[in-house]
């Protein structure tokens, strides 16, 4: 990201790059070395966009919640999680019903075990804590 651009500027970068991400990603999703790079660069894109993210309307978001799905998108979804606690407005996220459905579809499915996993790493502890205040949140939402 282009830091020396405005806001609005930087936004359209970011938005841009993670769009020809999710095309690599999504083109290569049968070669595991190469859909694994590819992850890691959409990954890195979702959470430089974090400091963009709304509880409005994103059209971003919603894409990455309805095209990766597949297990083999398990850091993807915890990547979704990460960047909604990291965005400004991350106390807004757990209200909304298209984040509260991927979080019940993606945490029954098997490789969700891998997600656990990942954030069970000592190096991960902010990432167990990040989920973590998101279920809290999910959970005060829904009383």
């Amino acid at each position: 990201m282009d830091l020396s651009k405005n806001h609005d500027e930087q936004k359209t970068e970011v938005t841009e790059l993670i769009d020809i991400s999710i095309k690599l990603a999504i083109a290569n999703s049968q070669n595991k070395k190469i859909i694994e790079q590819h992850l890691q660069t959409l990954r890195i894109g979702l959470l430089s966009f974090s400091r963009f993210l709304t509880p409005n309307s994103n059209p971003i978001l919603s894409r990455i919640i309805t095209e990766f799905e597949d297990d083999k998108y398990w850091l993807i979804w915890l990547t979704v999680f990460e960047m909604i606690m990291q965005s400004p407005d991350s106390w807004a996220f757990p209200c909304k019903s298209e984040i509260i459905d991927f979080y019940k579809t993606v945490s029954l499915k098997s490789a969700w075990s891998d997600v656990i996993k990942e954030i069970n790493k000592p190096r991960n502890k902010y990432l167990k804590n990040l989920l973590n205040r998101f279920v809290q949140e999910l959970s005060i939402a829904q009383i």
